[in-house]
């Protein structure tokens, strides 16, 4: 029986508590560091692998503004959240590309302005 009052501790072998909270510091400052390409990446690559396929897309629904409504166009909220307008979208995907040529963009527009789909191919 598990008691409520214990607080669960993880510990390695020769590691103290401060040790274990300044790795936890440095993990979280190095995530904060990384930029909306590289989250963005790590994410696509993550959902190829997790889906078990070599190409992810995603429909997004463009508001009256210019931007990105938060619920694409089937219902789901978006995966990639970063990118706000189609511009910002376009950016993320050349920086992807730049830093790692086995992944490759493709985008359709609706012709009214509606949505914007991007599909991201993984290149053997």
């Amino acid at each position: 029986m598990e008691n409520e009052n214990y607080t669960r501790v993880e510990m390695r072998t020769g590691e103290s508590t401060d040790k274990v909270k300044a790795r936890r510091q440095e993990e979280k400052q190095i995530e904060m560091e990384r930029s909306d390409a590289d989250k963005a990446e790590i994410g696509i690559l993550s959902m190829m692998h997790n889906n078990d396929t070599n190409q992810y897309s995603e429909t997004f629904v463009i508001k009256p503004n210019g931007g990105f409504d938060d619920i694409r166009e089937d219902g789901k909220e978006r995966f990639l959240n970063s990118p706000d307008t189609s511009e910002e979208l376009y950016k993320i995907a050349a920086e992807i590309q730049k830093k790692n040529d086995k992944l490759h963009f493709n985008f359709e527009t609706d012709p009214e302005g509606k949505w914007i789909k991007y599909t991201v191919r993984l290149n053997q």
